[in-house]
């Protein structure tokens, strides 16, 4: 599993596209960190039109049939914390498992 870390403070970016649809493409599997929730440059939209801007990208101009699993970060305010760490654990149960199955 790789994280792949989309600043959510800027509209997206091409080489994120890019490497979202690079990743795809080997059949590896993503999910999305949006960063910076809690952050806005100036003159730019915010964190969540650039989060839909993103994904609606994904789905219209890349191909993807479904958005990766995603998650909203801040690491001034802690937003998402919970819901990344959750997921890191739940994939290490689902790693655990693989492995148990694999040694009967």
């Amino acid at each position: 599993m790789v994280f792949l870390l989309v600043d959510s403070s800027i509209p997206p970016r091409d080489i994120d596209m890019e490497y979202a649809t690079w990743l795809a493409s080997k059949n590896v599997p993503f999910s999305i960190v949006f960063t910076k929730a809690d952050k806005r440059k100036k003159g730019q939209p915010k964190h969540g039109e650039n989060i839909v801007v993103f994904k609606r990208a994904l789905l219209e101009q890349h191909g993807f049939t479904a958005v990766p699993p995603s998650v909203v970060t801040s690491a001034s305010s802690g937003l998402g914390k919970q819901e990344l760490l959750s997921l890191i654990a739940s994939l290490r149960v689902l790693f655990e498992q693989q492995i148990k199955a694999g040694k009967q």
